[in-house]
């Protein structure tokens, strides 16, 4: 073992040592915590005594051989190598006296043998070899010596002071046994003390770099931190850290030789500081460490503050955490059971939460150890509610271990169906398609009476996602019937259950209320301040302003609540978000709780909304990408009546692709028959819809519309926002020829649209402008979609536009602006990833598909201003035109904000106007190439 800060103390034992030549013996007692070095320092100093000449006698007492009278002195004489004729006398001698300690069985402070002849004699023998030279004894660990040879030793360092000779004896830090030997050698007047203390952070930092050359500076503050600085545990880290010097960077590697050194460091300690480690381990922190033990708090005291001197523990727990597993791995699967169990017992019954008590009964094999019938119910329910907290902090591993072994200690059928309840709800969290197994067996215990009411309420919710809408009906009638008779819980489970209810299954959730088995919405019955998880689409009567719906929607965000395994209060708000138009926070928010959230339906969920999000911002590629990550987080079968989302997200980008086949594969795959009772399968329609279209089917994309339409109005959330059916509707009788309907249908839905909305309203003016036979009248539409479509973000909707655009003007004979809404419209569908639909019969088009990013800006006749901005100015006018702020300008052009402003500041000046807005007028959208 590397030596490291221990220059004062050798030397201080060398000066000895030099006295002892001039006939001045002494004693040097070396104290230390187990682990500090005593049996390096030992080693080093005979090193020292051998190369002055003097004769070195040493020996290591064990605790196996206590027992064994004057195992020590044997080991001195032995290290000696003696002649034949002193060997055999010494034999002799010491033949004797173990015969004397046989008949008088003597004990450490028993002075009684000192007055037998034959141990003078052994004395003087051993005094005899400092006759020729200087005498050093060694002995470590003295405190596992014999008696009889502590005796003998007694008497050598009684003499030591007039003869050549030195003793040393490695202790232990503390002692308690032996007080009368431990006095004997302190009253010594030639004794002397040395005590070593655990290595400072250089101090270990040396012993890395002998042990391993340079290392770098956070891998010995590691070490340090770690090992406490004991010797041996740092000597153990060295061992573990791979050979080359530069392997592993500044990563501690912690072994198997750590571990080994832990307990070597433990096992070199008294009893009872194994017990408290072991007791330790187990619990973690020292709190009930005392009745675990069932010692006296005292003794708990005394045996943390000596495993702290050893550097093992800091603040009563393990420095590191490979030291409290090295104590658990070395215990018997019996012994570490029985203090789980135990710790298990003693936590519940001091009031410890089952979060704490849990994971020992887990540990403990369930406790099932025969106890009262009343203990084991205590487990079971432990054990759930551990079960259920850990699912709801995302630890699902930690909460199927909890359940199905509550599941396991449960000693009736109401309490099992209650954990088993809890089980579903966390299997779901990782597969859905799992957890659904066990729906029918939960629909048989409802049906015995087995459910309470937020086990009810649990129910339902998974039968809704899985769309067994005949099993939800029953059960929301039970839940019902036990709130209506007065049940605390019913009534609370029905007040969470009926906006889940209205929001996925509108026809049945009004079937319930017609029956008379659901009150009204805002019944102060069923009105819960925490849980008002009603999304817009889902209330009926005319719309709210929209910074009304956005706060709302804002204020659900902050709010989470575990039992929420549907939609969710998050998924609620966030839908509010993009129905709203506010796609920037959709976004936002989506981004954020994909990164918090836990499970695979929460994960995948999320995902594919963001998804959606994308496509609504015209970006195809984000949306694809996003849209299969999600059904890689949760395969279809885990989806239910769900599967109509990310069906419906990539059916609409692949058709926006041109990737005609695959969209056609994906209406292929086989979707819940409950899927059109719920608000997801107007996604699906819309999207199918949107297929038929594009492919030429304009009959069938009708039909699909107009059915999304009446669904849509049955159920009371007729809102543009969430689905524009009436444009789409009308998009397909325009290729029908019918412009009458079409312009109708684009007419009520302006119509419907609350303030703000820019991406629908623009839509619809895109719509709305088809049906215009003048390009005089269509040319206005178009600008103003255009306008509203750029503060969307719409970008793909916004190429439609464009392209729009650029046919009017051509119609009108408007060339140059016919080409330049073109080129923007080319830039565009490159830019989302989209196929080249919007293009066909577009200006320029035959000679170039995708935007020339050398071209030079184009201008409109007339705009002679135009003509004196730099192309710069250019650039940055362009995209203030295209309703970039200064910032994303900055970032877009890589130039500094005050640069932008600047170049406004001239463009206002040379175009003669005050304003932002006025850039459209002189500027026409899209009129400035800013490539």
């Amino acid at each position: 073992m590397t030596l490291a800060e221990r220059e004062a103390e050798l030397a201080t034992l060398t000066r000895l040592l030099d006295d002892a030549h001039k006939g001045r013996g002494a004693l040097v007692v070396v104290r230390g915590p187990a682990g500090s070095g005593r049996t390096a320092l030992l080693h080093a100093f005979a090193g020292v005594a051998t190369g002055a000449g003097v004769r070195y006698l040493h020996a290591v007492a064990s605790r196996a051989e206590r027992a064994l009278p004057l195992g020590v002195v044997e080991q001195l004489f032995r290290s000696a190598q003696p002649d034949a004729e002193t060997a055999a006398r010494v034999a002799a001698l010491i033949d004797e006296i173990v015969l004397s300690c046989v008949l008088h069985a003597p004990d450490a402070d028993d002075t009684a043998l000192t007055t037998v002849p034959a141990f003078l004699r052994l004395c003087g023998e051993l005094l005899d070899l400092a006759r020729d030279q200087p005498l050093a004894i060694g002995v470590d660990d003295v405190h596992h010596a014999d008696p009889v040879s502590l005796q003998c030793l007694l008497a050598v360092i009684r003499r030591a002071d007039t003869a050549p000779v030195l003793v040393v004896l490695a202790d232990r830090e503390r002692r308690q046994a032996r007080p009368l030997f431990a006095g004997e050698l302190l009253r010594q007047p030639h004794s002397h003390q040395i005590r070593l203390r655990l290595l400072s952070p250089e101090g270990v930092a040396t012993v890395l770099a002998d042990r391993l050359g340079g290392v770098p500076g956070r891998l010995a503050g590691a070490c340090w931190q770690a090992s406490g600085g004991n010797p041996l545990l740092v000597n153990a880290l060295a061992q573990d850290q791979p050979t080359r010097a530069d392997a592993s960077g500044d990563q501690l590697v912690v072994g198997d030789a750590f571990a080994e050194a832990v307990m070597s460091c433990l096992y070199r300690c008294e009893s009872t500081l194994l017990r408290a480690a072991r007791g330790l381990a187990v619990l973690g922190d020292p709190g009930i460490l005392d009745r675990l033990l069932d010692v006296t708090p005292d003794v708990v005291t005394h045996a943390l503050g000596a495993l702290e001197t050893t550097g093992l523990l800091d603040g009563g727990r393990f420095r590191a955490p490979a030291a409290r597993m090295a104590v658990l791995d070395a215990m018997t699967p019996g012994e570490r059971t029985a203090l789980h169990r135990r710790a298990a017992q003693l936590l519940h019954e001091a009031g410890a939460p089952a979060e704490a008590v849990a994971p020992h009964l887990a540990d403990g094999d369930e406790g099932a150890d025969g106890s009262a019938e009343q203990a084991e119910r205590w487990r079971a329910d432990v054990l759930r509610e551990a079960g259920k907290a850990a699912a709801a902090a995302g630890n699902l591993a930690d909460a199927l271990r909890y359940l199905r072994l509550g599941e396991r200690a449960c000693v009736d059928d109401r309490q099992r169906w209650a954990v088993r309840t809890q089980l579903v709800s966390a299997e779901w969290r990782i597969d859905p398609a799992v957890a659904a197994r066990r729906l029918p067996e939960l629909v048989s215990a409802m049906r015995g009476g087995w459910l309470s009411g937020g086990e009810l309420a649990v129910l339902a919710q998974h039968l809704l996602w899985k769309g067994m809408e005949a099993d939800a009906d029953e059960v929301m009638r039970c839940i019902a019937s036990s709130a209506g008779d007065g049940e605390a819980e019913s009534v609370r489970a029905l007040a969470a259950t009926q906006p889940w209810l209205r929001f996925m299954y509108p026809d049945l959730s009004e079937r319930l209320r017609h029956d008379g088995v659901l009150p009204p919405p805002g019944d102060p019955a069923t009105a819960d301040a925490g849980r008002r998880l009603t999304v817009v689409t889902s209330v009926p009567g005319p719309p709210r302003p929209i910074p009304e719906q956005v706060t709302r929607a804002e204020r659900l965000l902050h709010g989470q609540y575990a039992e929420d395994l549907i939609m969710g209060a998050n998924a609620m708000a966030v839908s509010e978000l993009i129905y709203t138009d506010d796609l920037g926070a959709a976004a936002s928010r989506c981004d954020r709780l994909r990164r918090t959230v836990a499970g695979r339906p929460w994960q995948a969920l999320f995902t594919v909304m963001r998804a959606s999000v994308s496509g609504r911002q015209g970006d195809l590629r984000a949306a694809e990408e996003l849209a299969r990550s999600g059904l890689q987080f949760m395969p279809p079968g885990g989806w239910g009546v769900l599967i109509g989302v990310p069906i419906a997200v990539l059916v609409l980008v692949m058709c926006g692709m041109g990737r005609f086949e695959e969209a056609a594969a994906l209406l292929n795959f086989a979707v819940p028959e409950a899927l059109f009772d719920t608000p997801f399968g107007l996604h699906y329609l819309q999207a199918r819809g949107r297929f038929h279209l594009v492919t030429g089917q304009p009959d069938e994309a009708l039909i699909d519309f107009l059915l999304c339409g009446d669904l849509m109005q049955r159920w009371r959330i007729d809102l543009p926002s969430m689905i524009p059916w009436r444009t789409d509707a009308a998009a397909a009788y325009i290729r029908l020829g019918q412009w009458h309907s079409a312009r109708q249908l684009t007419e009520a839905q302006l119509g419907l649209l609350a303030a703000g909305l820019p991406r629908t309203r623009g839509i619809s003016l895109r719509i709305l402008a088809a049906t215009v036979d003048r390009p005089s009248e269509r040319s206005p539409l178009l600008q103003q979609s255009i306008q509203l479509l750029h503060t969307a973000g719409d970008q793909l909707e916004l190429a439609h536009a464009y392209a729009d655009l650029s046919r009017s003007y051509q119609e009108a004979g408007q060339q140059t602006q016919a080409h330049m809404m073109a080129r923007r419209a080319r830039r565009l569908v490159y830019e989302c990833g989209a196929a080249a639909l919007p293009l066909q019969n577009l200006p320029g088009t035959e000679q170039r598909q995708a935007p020339d990013p050398d071209a030079p800006p184009a201008m409109l006749p007339g705009q002679d201003g135009i003509a004196r901005l730099s192309e710069a100015e250019q650039r940055v006018a362009g995209l203030a035109a295209m309703g970039h702020t200064n910032r994303q300008i900055a970032g877009k052009l890589f130039v500094t904000v005050s640069t932008v402003e600047q170049h406004l500041t001239r463009v206002y000046r040379k175009l003669k106007i005050s304003r932002r807005a006025d850039l459209l007028q002189k500027l026409p959208p899209g009129g400035v190439d800013v490539a």
